[in-house]
């Protein structure tokens, strides 16, 4: 439920959901939580279940994944970015084995 990924489910979350369910958004997308291809209600009411309840990601405290200069050129240390490098390739891996193993993608 976490689609803006900053770590906790929240209105802002479903208002990315919401958008895409009013706009018939269809596809592999990462709107559609339930997964059917479809952004609609069933996506926003798993969105609006986790928001209630308060879900939120929780990082280790070590190693840190990446450390990186603010606007001060103080270091300050992001445990995202690791994860989403990580989330992109295995949506990457996906969608490249769905188009392979899909029979109306293969060369005839």
């Amino acid at each position: 439920g976490d689609v803006n990924q900053d770590g906790i489910v929240d209105l802002a979350d479903e208002s990315l959901i919401d958008n895409d369910a009013n706009n018939f958004v269809s596809g592999y997308v990462k709107t559609d939580l339930t997964g059917d291809r479809f952004v609609d209600l069933a996506d926003l009411t798993v969105a609006d279940n986790n928001a209630t309840n308060f879900v939120s990601a929780i990082f280790p405290s070590a190693p840190f994944t990446a450390s990186v200069n603010n606007d001060n050129g103080i270091p300050f240390y992001n445990y995202n970015i690791k994860q989403t490098e990580i989330n992109e390739k295995n949506i990457n891996l996906y969608k490249e084995n769905e188009i392979k193993n899909n029979p109306l993608y293969k060369n005839k």
